[in-house]
């Protein structure tokens, strides 16, 4: 891609020699440079602003390699973007673009955000697997006492159940949709939160009326169907945004080797709490909750840690340093 100068011959000369002349008195250059880290220059026409930006890119030292951050003038196209190829023509000839820079900054982005979405995973699959497997033990130490029994239990854990459904595609779509607002481009994560909503809408319905008649089942477990229909969802937003995303950006790098860990300490972390619930000779739920769900969070983190998964460790250290 080659980008045309938009104002040569109106906000400055288009003949190159006449350019360069009158570059020359802007930009008498100073006695000592100055090594600068950035600066920050008006970019109206010469004739507005010449003499101010003269000055400025006369009194430092400009390295070989640049980087330009400017506005956009019109409502239209994205709201941020970054050349990664391609030239800018100028009077002078054609500047071409550092591609590798420019792929290193968006390559950063990326990063970044995967760095985000590993750390939301770390979290959010053992909270996953806790509500499947161990719900029951869950709802009952937050909740079981008096009239609130045993079939009430069951009940809440299976509501919980199926808001684990769309648990890690729900907070997974929210960084995706703050990508989009650092991008300043609100309009792409709206569009798909209402195709979320509608289809939570109409899920939720059909899931909560009509699918338990169906099932023959009690009416009361239509709520469940609505937590799974919300889940699902949240699937799609999340596929919706990350495919977006992906598309402005690049690929978001995603690590199956990282998630298959995460599930499978999980996991084993449950079959272990689930052993030790079956032995205990307790039944007060307060006490039961403690004996089971602590063990299986310190279970997952020493397992995670064995397997070199340094996420805990390093959200750790962010809340020290925030502190």
């Amino acid at each position: 891609m080659i980008r045309s100068p938009a104002v040569a011959g109106r906000f400055y000369p288009a003949d190159p020699r006449a350019l360069a002349r009158e570059l020359d008195t802007y930009t008498s250059g100073a006695a000592t440079k100055t090594a600068a880290r950035a600066c920050l220059v008006p970019h109206a026409g010469y004739m507005y602003s010449g003499h101010v930006a003269g000055a400025v890119y006369g009194s430092i030292e400009i390295p070989p390699r640049c980087i330009l951050l400017g506005p956009r003038h019109f409502p239209y196209g994205a709201p941020m973007s970054i050349l990664t190829e391609g030239s800018w023509a100028t009077p002078f000839g054609e500047a071409p673009i550092d591609s590798a820079l420019a792929e290193e900054i968006a390559r950063a982005l990326r990063g970044r955000i995967g760095r985000g979405l590993d750390q939301i995973a770390f979290f959010v699959v053992p909270s996953v697997v806790a509500f499947l497997a161990l719900g029951d033990v869950v709802v009952a130490t937050l909740y079981r006492s008096g009239a609130f029994g045993a079939r009430d239990v069951t009940y809440v854990w299976g509501v919980l159940a199926g808001a684990a459904v769309g648990l890690l595609a729900s907070t997974s779509g929210r960084l995706y949709s703050s990508a989009f607002y650092a991008l300043r481009n609100t309009r792409t994560p709206l569009n798909f939160a209402a195709i979320r909503v509608a289809l939570t809408v109409a899920l939720g319905w059909f899931c909560a009326l009509p699918l338990p008649v169906m099932l023959h089942i009690d009416p009361r477990w239509g709520v469940a169907g609505l937590t799974i229909s919300a889940g699902f969802a949240g699937w799609l937003e999340y596929m919706l945004l990350r495919h977006s995303l992906h598309k402005r950006i690049g690929a978001v790098p995603y690590s199956g080797v990282l998630m298959m860990k995460l599930w499978g300490a999980a996991l084993v972390a449950a079959a272990i709490a689930f052993a030790i619930k079956r032995v205990l000779p307790i039944h007060r739920p307060v006490l039961v909750g403690a004996c089971v769900l602590i063990p299986y969070g310190l279970i997952y983190v020493v397992m995670t840690s064995w397997m070199g998964i340094s996420t805990f460790s390093g959200a750790l250290s962010a809340l020290r340093k925030r502190k």
